[in-house]
């Protein structure tokens, strides 16, 4: 089942050195159903790896999805 509901979902997380994503965490309180959607799919996102002569050290960042209802 779905949700027709339309909101941000602000997320902060966490990139660490080989470009991955962990540590996702909603930071404003938005639809469960959408919360879960916007953390799988951030999960997923790969960025580019830090490059050797860089500190590999842990990134944070903030990321707001915005949901809309489509019609049909």
């Amino acid at each position: 089942s779905g949700t027709d509901k339309e909101m941000p979902v602000r997320l902060e997380f966490s990139v660490l050195s080989d470009g991955t994503v962990s540590n996702v965490v909603p930071v404003m309180k938005s639809d469960e159903l959408l919360e879960r959607a916007a953390i799988a799919a951030l999960q997923t996102w790969r960025f580019d790896p830090l490059p050797s002569q860089i500190e590999q050290k842990v990134q944070v960042g903030k990321i707001t999805f915005k949901f809309v209802l489509q019609k049909e």
